[in-house]
């Protein structure tokens, strides 16, 4: 049975934000166990962090916000980490603009503002280019 438009549209964004919020719980947790704990330098705690977090994302995203069913693939992988790292890109490089441009701004919201931005282009990379269903 069909699921309504609408319904399939909330179950679509909402497994986006579950995805998204997974794989940024799994880096801060994990960047945070790695500093705290076992005394990594905290550069090197973020670049594990990040990678956890982004195989976690791509999978995720693949099941909840995609809904694939054909198995994950390296290639698969590949154009999703390429798509995070651009969206991480677009998000540091606006934050590091706004920064200079109203240097009096409260950070939080730089990265609220550039973070916006960051996922409306992950979101747009992730549809028309990681998740890209093949044309027959």
């Amino acid at each position: 049975m069909n699921q309504q438009p609408n319904v399939r549209d909330a179950k679509h964004w909402l497994g986006f934000l579950i995805s998204g919020g997974l794989a940024f719980a799994i880096d801060a947790t994990t960047t945070k166990l790695l500093t705290s704990i076992f005394g990594v330098p905290v550069l090197a705690s973020r670049i594990v962090g990040i990678s956890l977090a982004m195989i976690a994302g791509w999978l995720a995203h693949r099941q909840l916000t995609f809904r694939l069913t054909t198995p994950p693939t390296l290639h698969e992988f590949l154009k999703y980490a390429g798509v995070a790292w651009v969206a991480a890109a677009i998000n540091y490089a606006i934050f590091a603009a706004i920064i200079f441009i109203y240097p009096t701004i409260e950070p939080l919201i730089a990265l609220a503002i550039s973070s916006i931005v960051a996922m409306a282009a992950a979101y747009l990379g992730m549809r028309f280019g990681a998740f890209k269903s093949p044309r027959p």
